[in-house]
């Protein structure tokens, strides 16, 4: 709802008619494979996944996107590219090992969940090209919230969404706001940057959690965690710089 009003505010209803019926395909397609299918299917798997491997999982986004945008956005990775992106994958195997993985049930849901996200991700860049950033977001999560809202209907759980407390509908704004501000955001670069860039740079959230972290314990991760991060951080970086250097080159 934020996010539906800030476009309502911000895009001109010009913007909106002058939208073919591919953009709302589109747009339709982004509802489904980002804002409603992978919530349900990730987070019924990570009620039966471990902590570990679903972390893991999750955090290769930037993997199966790399691998879709080179055939289908033509974007292109060089060797040192490809260098970063492993340096990535290998700060997240440091900093979350997935050890004493069991394949089940709950890991195929939260992988399923990830290559649905790596695919909006492709579709949301073509529409994000003639589709102001504003108008994708609210789509997205528009639509996943009518699609989410049907699931629980049909599922027999609406009744637990009404009973919700004062105070739990209160946690639902907090992190409705701190959602609203990731996708606008997220939509915001996917329109000016490459989605690999992009979702690469995602990966540095890890970063950051790490440093709340420890100001809220008292107390630093430990050393190879450390590393770990040091290896997110500077993949990121790699990547991004090494972005700028060829958009500056074209």
């Amino acid at each position: 709802l934020i996010l539906v009003g800030f476009a309502a505010a911000t895009v001109r209803p010009a913007d909106v008619r002058a939208m073919d019926r591919t953009s709302w395909s589109r747009l339709a397609v982004i509802g489904i494979v980002g804002g409603s299918v992978p919530f349900i299917l990730f987070f019924g798997g990570l009620a039966m996944a471990s902590a570990p491997s679903a972390a893991f999982i999750h955090k290769t986004l930037f993997v199966w996107v790399a691998l879709l945008a080179v055939p289908l956005l033509g974007e292109r990775l060089g060797w040192i590219q490809v260098g970063a992106l492993a340096t990535l994958l290998a700060g997240q195997a440091i900093v979350a090992p997935p050890r004493d993985v069991a394949w089940g049930t709950g890991e195929t849901l939260i992988a399923a969940a990830t290559l649905l996200w790596s695919v909006e991700v492709i579709v949301a860049k073509r529409l994000l090209g003639t589709v102001p950033a504003a108008v994708g977001a609210a789509g997205r999560m528009g639509i996943g919230l009518v699609l989410l809202l049907g699931y629980l209907a049909v599922s027999g759980t609406l009744g637990d969404l009404l009973a919700l407390t004062p105070a739990a509908w209160g946690w639902v704004l907090l992190t409705g706001l701190l959602l609203a501000g990731y996708v606008s955001t997220w939509y915001a670069a996917l329109r000016r940057a490459p989605a690999t860039v992009v979702t690469s740079v995602l990966v540095v959230g890890a970063v950051i959690t790490a440093a709340l972290q420890s100001v809220q314990k008292g107390a630093l991760p430990e050393p190879s965690a450390i590393g770990g991060y040091v290896l997110i951080a500077a993949g990121a970086v790699a990547v991004a710089v090494l972005a700028s250097r060829r958009h500056a080159a074209v």
